[in-house]
């Protein structure tokens, strides 16, 4: 029998992070590519921990399988290229191998919160497809985060994705300047992340450890970098610490 709450655990926490890694390689005019590969992932995990149950080392089980599946739709664009069509170009000539670390996923995860975070996206879609692609909200949580409802929320998922799939103006490298100019909307993301943990809008769960060191972690990584001054990094640590203090209290 599969424990359900460590599977959505699991889950929840993998899906941002192999969003955020194949996004990278994909770029995001294909990020609904790496939403599929992602979802086709997680149904081969549940066919086969059904029959076998959860593995030892369920998220490298994961991140070995979604590795596989982005070298397969490169063997099958590459097919498509050079045998069935040679009118037709495909996304990129190179092919990048991947191997999904920990540093790989810090890495991709904090640049793709700083590219989704763009000034040309209204403020609440930046910060719908941040919690939902890269910190693996559910409709209902980012409804309650940004006091809004399903349908709101739901529209302005699909507006962004599709402002993200036509604007060609939303560049895949960043400058120190919009690093700077960006903080702030990343930092609200993390500081979200952090408050839907600290007061869980489940019914299950009145706290969700995992989603506030989740939110610290990112904090933390974010203080390291050299885009940006620090302070109001730093500010939001010590917030989110002295928060995370009164935990057990709560």
């Amino acid at each position: 029998m599969i424990d359900q709450q460590k599977l959505s655990e699991i889950f929840k926490t993998e899906y941002s992070n192999l969003i955020a890694v194949l996004s990278n390689y994909y770029g995001l005019k294909d990020l609904q590519l790496a939403e599929d590969i992602v979802s086709e992932t997680f149904l081969k995990a549940m066919k086969a921990w059904s029959h076998k149950g959860i593995p030892q080392y369920p998220r490298a089980w994961l991140r070995k399988v979604a590795q596989n599946l982005y070298y397969e739709d490169y063997r099958r664009q590459k097919n498509f290229k050079d045998n069935i069509s040679k009118e037709v170009s495909t996304r990129s000539e190179a092919f990048e191998s991947i191997e999904i670390t920990e540093k790989l996923i810090e890495d991709s995860q904090l640049r793709m919160i700083f590219l989704l975070c763009n000034p040309e996206l209204n403020r609440e879609a930046q910060l719908c497809i941040a919690l939902r692609i890269l910190c693996g909200f559910s409709t209902e949580e980012i409804a309650k985060a940004l006091l809004s409802n399903k349908e709101s929320v739901n529209k302005k998922l699909y507006r962004a994705k599709k402002s993200l799939q036509e604007r060609l103006s939303i560049e895949d490298e960043l400058t120190a300047s919009d690093y700077q100019d960006r903080l702030d909307n990343v930092l609200r993301v993390i500081y979200l992340l952090f408050n839907e943990g600290y007061y869980s809008s489940t019914d299950e769960e009145n706290i969700r450890n995992e989603l506030c060191w989740e939110a610290m972690r990112l904090g933390i990584f974010l203080s390291n970098q050299r885009h940006f001054e620090v302070d109001h990094v730093q500010a939001l640590i010590a917030l989110m610490c002295f928060q995370a203090s009164r935990l057990k209290a709560r």
